[in-house]
């Protein structure tokens, strides 16, 4: 799993160029903790080889879901205490973004959007990914009860 990983990221370095600034949400792992409600995250973003140059800029993540009952959109500044609104990247080929999120209580995500805001380009440029959460979120890690090895 972990090949196919970087052979995806690979190639998405690689792939031509299609029209668009290449900048992207590559990979978005959330995984739980020991923790009630709290979780780690690593975002992967990338852009192509073609149109590497340094790109700077601010990212915003939302969970999207429902809080008691009613629709609710929670940033970061609700799911890390003390945290800005937003995060500072900076890269040419691919920056690995890593965090912890605070989940309420009484919140129950479906979705994860991520919005990316290069500085220095118009709005034309922002790039927004969404992902659904039960897709991005790994199950809890398990300890390995064998001792199985490969030969």
């Amino acid at each position: 799993a972990s090949v196919r990983g970087d052979l995806s990221l690979y190639q998405g370095l690689a792939a031509a160029g299609s029209g668009q600034s290449g900048l992207g949400v590559h990979q978005l792992v959330i995984n739980p903790t020991m923790a009630p409600n709290v979780f780690e995250y690593t975002l992967t973003l990338m852009q192509n080889l073609e149109q590497a140059e340094l790109t700077r800029g601010r990212l915003r993540l939302y969970l999207e879901g429902s809080r008691a009952g009613k629709p609710a959109r929670l940033g970061l500044e609700e799911l890390r205490a003390g945290a800005e609104p937003s995060l500072g990247f900076s890269f040419k080929y691919f920056q690995l973004l890593e965090g912890s999120l605070t989940l309420p209580e009484d919140f129950q995500p479906g979705r994860v959007v991520i919005r990316l805001d290069p500085e220095g380009k118009g709005d034309s440029e922002t790039v927004e990914a969404d992902f659904d959460w039960s897709a991005v979120v790994q199950p809890a890690r398990q300890r390995a009860t064998s001792g199985a090895t490969g030969s």
